[in-house]
């Protein structure tokens, strides 16, 4: 718990200690499982990852690099909370398709 608004930056001692039997990871800064494990392998210890049940808001992006998650998605809630349903409960809407999240591609990695 955190008294200031906005994005706290955690290091993975942290995340590991506070979060690790957390089911879903929303926002992750990968495109792919093993990029994430580049990163820091620490992350494979965490509940979500080992679920593979880790999103991403790249789903709106520009070749420049551009994201209309930043620009859009506070506009459109209605979009948001959906790309939470599907992720969340996939049956409830299982003809929609992802807005602004997405999950990280699943190819082969080394744990």
């Amino acid at each position: 718990d955190h008294p200031e608004s906005g994005s706290i930056g955690l290091d993975i001692e942290s995340i590991l200690t506070q979060f690790a039997g957390a089911d879903y990871w929303f926002g992750c800064e990968a495109d792919s499982y093993a990029e994430l494990a580049e990163k820091d392998a620490k992350y494979l210890l965490l509940n979500a990852v080992k679920r593979r049940k880790v999103f991403n808001n790249h789903n709106r992006t520009t070749p420049a690099g551009g994201n209309d998650y930043f620009e859009s998605a506070v506009a459109h809630p209605d979009l948001m909370l959906s790309d939470l349903i599907k992720a969340v409960y996939p049956e409830v809407l299982p003809d929609y398709s992802f807005t602004y999240i997405k999950p990280l591609e699943r190819e082969p990695f080394r744990e």
